[in-house]
């Protein structure tokens, strides 16, 4: 059943009957309290949202309202022409305001045993504007998400650079490796292991 679906902790957009409506808003289920119900009959919000751009440092968030505000009102004959631009400059947008606000955080990688990040640190390093909002940020299954796959070994000594961090390099140089001497040879040693045990269950 659907319903069931509405309850997972993980972030997901999903559909259901009308008819499901007061099963779903009783109460009753245990459904994550950050999620968004509406009703697109209507054209109306059932729950309420966080408001969380209240939290968004003031300089970053302008800019990034400006940007997306730029996106839609490039003229464009062609229809999908103009939602291609439009996606584009959106991504552009949200990517730059990630790198500004968050592009740090690889300075704020400890290394013992294994590698682990200083959360506090890295809300700290991201200066007083920002602190609110990185905080906010450090809280949600997303930013956990990416700390963890930063984490494994495996991903460390991968030289594959995505979209974000080819910004983050372009906008903060060349950084420094986040691991050195003896922590990045053990965590070398622990992604070849990884890499040897996956194969022999393969």
């Amino acid at each position: 059943c659907l319903i069931d679906i509405c309850c997972s902790p993980l972030p997901y957009i999903i559909g259901v009957m009308k008819t499901s409506l007061p099963t779903i808003l009783s109460g009753d289920l245990p459904i994550e309290e950050n999620v968004v119900i509406v009703d697109l009959d209507e054209g109306r919000l059932l729950t309420e949202v966080l408001n969380d751009v209240g939290t968004m440092p003031n300089k970053h968030r302008s800019e990034l309202e400006s940007s997306l505000k730029s996106a839609y009102s490039k003229p464009s004959k062609d229809v999908s022409d103009r939602k291609q631009s439009q996606g584009a400059a959106i991504v552009d947008a949200c990517l730059k305001f990630f790198v500004q606000t968050t592009g740090h955080y690889r300075k704020c990688f400890k290394s013992t045993d294994e590698l682990e990040f200083d959360f506090p640190m890295f809300v700290k390093s991201g200066g007083k504007s920002c602190s609110e909002f990185l905080s906010m940020l450090t809280k949600t299954q997303m930013f956990d998400m990416f700390i963890q796959e930063k984490c494994d070994p495996v991903n460390v000594t991968s030289a594959a650079l995505g979209m974000f961090e080819q910004a983050v390099v372009e906008n903060y140089g060349q950084a420094e490796d986040y691991l050195s001497g003896r922590s990045a040879f053990k965590l070398h040693k622990q992604a070849k292991a990884k890499l040897k045990g996956f194969i022999k269950k393969s």
